[in-house]
């Protein structure tokens, strides 16, 4: 980091406030029926149990889900944000669970299903996170000095490692117990 661009975030760091961005989406074509993934994927339990850094989704009512997410950080404790999220199914095959209020941490998980055939349908995840703090520091200590952008990508990298995990681990168990079920 050269001598300007430092002087740049300390700018910034005085000047606006400190917001992270990352956005990820990928998809997989599973050897299974619509049905059956539609089913599973409406299954909360699923998010927690294998998506890394994500300690705890649960159910509030029919419509308001709760979804705590932990980040490891170097050099800190880890980031732990805890985002309330509304569900909706604009149609058949897509499930949205969003940030309900205008608040300074944004969460958006959308799936969604494409049947491709009797037997194979194709899986969609897009994931967002949005945190808008007053201070590069509110959120770890290095921050500032790192900027909003490096904290963006390095955040990115990790929905994308997260949401890769996921997808390995999703397949596994869906494949297993779909085989055992017949």
């Amino acid at each position: 980091m050269n001598c300007i661009t430092l002087l740049l975030n300390l700018f910034f760091l005085f000047t606006n406030n400190f917001t992270i961005y990352a956005e990820v989406e990928k998809s997989k074509v599973f050897n299974l029926p619509y049905n059956y993934l539609d089913l599973k994927l409406k299954n909360l339990s699923i998010y927690q149990k294998y998506y890394p850094g994500m300690i705890d989704v649960r159910r509030i009512d029919n419509k308001k889900t709760s979804w705590t997410y932990e980040i490891d950080m170097p050099l800190s404790k880890n980031f732990r944000t805890t985002y309330i999220l509304e569900e909706r199914n604009p149609q058949k095959g897509i499930i949205i669970y969003e940030t309900i209020n205008n608040s300074n941490d944004y969460m958006l998980c959308q799936a969604s299903l494409i049947q491709i055939d009797e037997k194979q349908t194709e899986l969609k995840i897009k994931m967002i996170i949005k945190t808008v703090r007053e201070k590069g520091s509110d959120i770890h200590f290095l921050a500032p000095l790192l900027g909003q952008k490096f904290i963006s990508n390095k955040m990115q990298d990790k929905l994308e490692e997260d949401l890769n995990i996921f997808f390995e681990k999703v397949t596994n168990e869906f494949y297993s117990e779909y085989n055992n079920s017949k």
